[in-house]
């Protein structure tokens, strides 16, 4: 039998081939979620329904009675952009002049108690997510209003990420710092939920430094876009 030997330069470069090869296996198993299928008009609001892309849900909590008003929570899809209007009638606007990436469509959450989940049928393991400020909780911090303080140096606002197994019980999470003393996430960053692991839902909460009796001051919204996932 004749024995075949490689060089060096050509067993690096069938390493390299090869870590090619994965690579692309792995990108190929990414579902990334851009909330762009549903067409949304630039400058509109899509309120009170669930969005659902590629098997995962952005659950939303609406009611037309909600303690003798409308009311409207958890995840909205949104693409508006208007980051000069301040208070809670600009609540769907991110503080950037388009979705990520400049893309269109994206999701604006704010706070539903425990009922709003990022979820699907399946276990998947959430890999990142772009994420920004709203222009209502931006120019809230940044100039302060009747509800919550102008933002100072000690001053932040953070999210958190909380990963749920099957039945219910906590796997990880990441907090992501979106004001933090002179830094602020004004523009679309990625951050990475890898540390969440597998998980069959997500919980986003809210904590920063201005509180009072009745809990968080700071206007508790975040935009996201490009939720990047594989089941």
């Amino acid at each position: 039998m004749t024995k075949k030997f490689l060089s060096m330069a050509a067993i690096a470069a069938l390493c390299a081939s090869c870590m090619t090869s994965c690579d692309d296996d792995d990108d190929d198993a990414i579902t990334t979620i851009t909330f762009e299928e549903f067409g949304l008009a630039k400058d509109s609001v899509s309120i009170g329904y669930d969005v659902t892309e590629k098997n995962i849900t952005f659950d939303n909590f609406y009611s037309d009675d909600y303690y003798g008003m409308p009311y409207n929570s958890g995840f909205t899809l949104s693409s508006m952009t208007d980051m000069e209007t301040a208070g809670y009638m600009n609540q769907y606007s991110v503080y950037a002049t388009s979705g990520a990436g400049n893309s269109t469509a994206f999701v604006i959450y704010n706070f539903c108690s425990d009922s709003c989940f990022i979820k699907a049928k399946t276990a998947f393991e959430p890999k990142s997510v772009d994420v920004c400020l709203t222009t209502y909780t931006y120019l809230s911090a940044k100039n302060g209003d009747d509800y919550a303080k102008k933002f100072g140096n000690d001053d932040w606002f953070a999210a958190t990420f909380t990963g749920y197994d099957e039945s219910g019980s906590e796997v990880g999470s990441v907090e992501v710092k979106l004001i933090d003393g002179a830094s602020w996430m004004d523009s679309w960053t990625n951050v990475d939920l890898s540390e969440l692991g597998k998980v069959n839902k997500i919980f986003i909460s809210f904590d920063g430094s201005d509180k009072g009796d009745w809990g968080l001051n700071t206007p508790a919204y975040i935009a996201l876009d490009n939720l990047k996932v594989k089941f």
